[in-house]
C-alpha cells in the first residue's frame, strides 16, 4: 500500500509527491482449512497525522480470518522542511505492514 522509496533518503530535496489524494483498501476474508487454528493475531492499529490516515485490523471468526487495511492521503504533497517528520510516520506504517498472522497445524 505504501511506496518505500518515498523514504528511501535521510534527507529530500523536493517535496513528497502523492500524485493526487486518495485512498486504497484492502479487504480479505479466508477460511482456514480444518488442520490449522490461528496461533497469533495482529494488533489492530490507527495511525492519522496532517499526511496521511493508516488503519488495520485483523478479526477471527470461527473458521474465518479476515483483514483490513486502509491507507488514505490527505495532503498531496509533503513539504522538504517536515520530511524527517513524515518519514518517522511513514515508518511506522512499513513496521505494521511487516507483521504476520501466524497459523499452527492442529493434530
Amino acid at each position: 500500500m505504501t511506496d518505500y522509496n518515498l523514504i528511501g533518503k535521510e534527507e529530500s530535496d523536493f517535496p513528497v509527491d502523492f500524485d493526487g489524494v486518495y485512498s486504497k483498501r484492502a479487504e480479505i476474508t479466508i477460511t482456514l482449512p480444518g488442520n490449522l487454528r490461528v496461533k497469533y493475531l495482529p494488533e489492530s492499529a490507527h495511525l492519522e497525522n496532517d499526511w496521511f490516515i493508516f488503519q488495520s485490523f485483523y478479526e477471527v471468526s470461527g473458521d474465518k480470518l479476515t483483514f483490513f487495511q486502509e491507507f488514505v492521503i490527505k495532503e498531496r504533497f509533503v513539504a522538504k522542511k517536515v520530511y524527517k517528520d513524515f518519514k518517522k510516520e511513514l515508518e511506522k506504517v512499513l513496521y505494521l505492514l511487516r507483521e504476520e498472522v501466524i497459523l499452527a497445524r492442529v493434530n
